[in-house]
């Protein structure tokens, strides 16, 4: 709602904020997300900003005092405003706390899928990603991941809050560092397996190449046309081997068919016996 200055004797034209409905249900990925993002992630937060920025539209004057514009609302958010120049830049702020406040209010009107969604928005942070690959990259001890974790937490919190004219220091803190600290799981859990496989790797490798020289020195004198009759002797010893196998079990099968034949005579001669006596 416009009013006058008493001091400069012109209308200020500073947006008003509009009461949020509470009975609204916003979008969650149409409306939730997007305001997720703008608001807890640092590049959605960059993006956002640019796109909030106006071009000032009165030149520097020495005397304007800024303070004396902020709307009654707008009193705790009165820092965001002392280094406006001019009253674009005046309107340039107040239209950010407006955007960034209805922003915050979609978040906050869908309860647990809004917090849901500023989780997603901070893991998907990439400079928050940057921070936690880096860190934890340089050590291999676990409690890296507590210390990668906090540190991130602290450089994106200290991004989006120099970005955004309406948030509160620390006011991301407890999700961030949960977000910081499940990526910074998930890259140590992978750290983790990658040397674990190169360990096996490295000690196959080794295995292969114990053998390959002990197999080198059996029979490195022999030469092309030697290790060709040797293959083929080799050959010819399998196929023997073979032959002599199948002749054994023939024998065993002559052998208990004899034994099959006489059991059965046995019988026949015993069923006779048994006739005649009765």
């Amino acid at each position: 709602m416009p009013f006058s200055d008493p001091k400069e004797g012109r209308i200020s034209t500073l947006a008003q904020p509009i009461e949020p409905d509470y009975n609204y249900d916003p979008l969650f990925f149409k409306e939730v997300v997007p305001a997720a993002f703008r608001l807890e992630n640092s590049i959605g937060s960059v993006m956002a900003k640019g796109a909030f920025d106006v071009t000032p539209g009165a030149p520097y004057d020495p005397n304007f005092d800024p303070i004396s514009l902020v709307p009654e609302q707008y009193v705790l958010n009165s820092m965001a405003y002392v280094h406006a120049n001019n009253q674009a830049e005046v309107d340039q702020v107040t239209q950010r706390l407006d955007r960034e406040q209805a922003k915050q209010e979609i978040v906050e009107m869908d309860g647990g899928l809004g917090t849901l969604a500023v989780f997603v928005a901070d893991v998907f942070d990439p400079i928050r990603f940057i921070i936690v690959l880096v860190v934890v990259l340089s050590s291999k001890q676990k409690r890296i991941v507590i210390v990668a974790a906090a540190f991130a937490t602290v450089i994106v919190e200290a991004i989006l809050y120099s970005i955004q004219v309406a948030r509160t220091p620390g006011e991301g803190i407890p999700i961030g560092f949960l977000a910081s600290l499940f990526v910074a799981t998930i890259v140590f859990t992978i750290r983790w397996w990658r040397d674990i496989l190169k360990e096996q790797e490295a000690s196959v490798k080794t295995v292969l190449e114990a053998a390959f020289y002990k197999w080198k020195a059996k029979f490195s004198w022999l030469d092309v046309s030697d290790a060709k009759r040797l293959w083929a002797l080799g050959k010819e010893n399998r196929r023997l081997k073979k032959l002599l196998r199948l002749r054994a079990l023939e024998e065993e099968n002559t052998e208990m068919k004899k034994l099959l034949a006489e059991a059965m005579l046995d019988i026949t001669m015993l069923k006779d016996i048994n006739s005649k006596k009765y």
